[in-house]
């Protein structure tokens, strides 16, 4: 347990994890879900692209929160992080191991490529612009269910252990396709965007704007 643990109650430990990683994770799934599922979104870039944007963050924000100290070096000191969550940080550690390649890749493209203007950005047509998202829900779920075994019982709400635990079937036919992401559009490819009306699902509980920043 760390400094800034002895100063965060469980109960505000379990309603943290209940009001933003259960948001995380949720938007994590959705956002692939669509992604590789949607067929109303083919052809139109600013929705694709939206959903790229939006799972990656939240990739990243997973991947930070599970390596904080290996992905997460300039962390501000309000950042939530599973060191908070569980009985013993060494063991926690070791248990999880170092982070994979795919988590690392994912922070540094998120925060070149979409979180800020940078020379690192891809051009347009570039097959490195392209996104998988099936191999980091993988290396995510790993650690995070070494994650939930090692937090303490009291800290994680159920919406959290329960999602952790039974994750939606990421498998279909597309499994595994890469996604375009032409963040820098040409003028040629703004033309034939119709309107695409967002999947009928539950929303987490307390969804507030605010969390979507």
């Amino acid at each position: 347990m760390d400094q800034k643990t002895r100063h965060m109650t469980e109960q505000k430990l379990r309603d943290d994890s209940a009001d933003h990683i259960y948001y995380e994770l949720f938007m994590l799934f959705e956002t692939a879900a669509r992604l590789r599922h949607d067929p109303t979104i083919e052809g139109d870039w600013v929705v694709t692209n939206a959903l790229i944007e939006a799972f990656t963050i939240h990739a990243r924000a997973l991947a930070c929160f599970l390596y904080p100290g290996e992905i997460a070096r300039h962390r501000p000191a309000t950042d939530i992080t599973a060191d908070d969550y569980v009985v013993d940080g060494a063991m926690w550690r070791d248990a999880r191991g170092r982070p994979p390649r795919t988590l690392i890749d994912v922070v540094d493209r998120t925060g070149k490529e979409i979180a800020h203007l940078t020379t690192g950005r891809k051009p347009a047509g570039s097959p490195l612009k392209q996104w998988s998202p099936e191999p980091i829900l993988q290396a995510l779920f790993g650690p995070l269910k070494v994650f939930a075994r090692h937090a303490r019982a009291d800290s994680l709400d159920l919406s959290v252990t329960a999602f952790i635990a039974a994750p939606p079937d990421p498998s279909s036919e597309t499994e595994g396709r890469s996604v375009a992401a032409p963040t820098d559009l040409t003028t040629e490819r703004h033309s034939g965007i119709t309107h695409v009306s967002t999947t009928n699902v539950p929303a987490p509980v307390d969804l507030r704007k605010g969390d979507a920043s």
